[in-house]
């Protein structure tokens, strides 16, 4: 299985956000917000380092979009 650096980085906000409430952490009400609703530079950023964590454990598994990023939702 292929995976974007835009789809692993979606993944980790989304489940950082879901499983927060299990080890007593609460995000703050005006910073959780979905994936969609993020601010470009934090997608960005967040993407970056799915590339970088991508690259460096699993470069034969990485699909890098034309362009950087994954546009399909």
């Amino acid at each position: 299985m292929k995976i974007t650096p835009e789809q692993l980085a979606k993944y980790f906000h989304d489940e950082y956000e879901r499983m927060a409430p299990a080890f007593s952490y609460e995000t703050r009400r005006e910073t959780s917000v979905p994936w969609e609703n993020l601010l470009p530079s934090n997608k960005s950023l967040m993407t970056a380092v799915a590339t970088s964590v991508l690259l460096h454990f699993f470069p034969e598994k990485i699909s890098i979009p034309i362009g950087g990023s994954d546009e399909q939702h």
